[in-house]
């Protein structure tokens, strides 16, 4: 292939979205291809990858942040209930129910709420 056009393309992104079903199929994921641009010699594309079952990764990624930090999923007194943690969110990454609310808290709450005792 000496340059990439519009007809190459569509050829080479048939055979690139069989190989990618393959790889989703093997590793559990879901695969798409976004969009892409090109030059003669040079083709970018986006791909889209999400987990089949995003429900278990948030509560694997949850389990994995309770054992990190040594903290409870429900408080001692019981009415409050961690539901999620925010990597992105540096100052109030956990995210906790309370009276029916959402409520966000930092690692220092979070201890406080929700660490454990001896």
């Amino acid at each position: 292939m000496d340059n990439f056009d519009k007809q190459n393309l569509k050829t080479l992104n048939t055979k690139f979205e069989k190989m990618l079903k393959e790889f989703a199929k093997e590793n559990g994921v879901d695969v798409r291809l976004g969009n892409g641009k090109f030059t003669n010699f040079t083709f970018d594309v986006k791909i889209h990858m999400t987990i089949n079952n995003p429900e278990a990764a948030v509560e694997n990624d949850m389990n994995v942040t309770l054992r990190a930090y040594n903290l409870n999923l429900k408080s001692a007194d019981g009415t409050r209930t961690l539901t999620d943690f925010k990597h992105s969110n540096h100052k109030y990454p956990f995210i906790y129910s309370f009276d029916n609310k959402s409520w966000k808290c930092s690692f220092e709450q979070a201890r406080t709420y929700f660490g454990r005792t001896a």
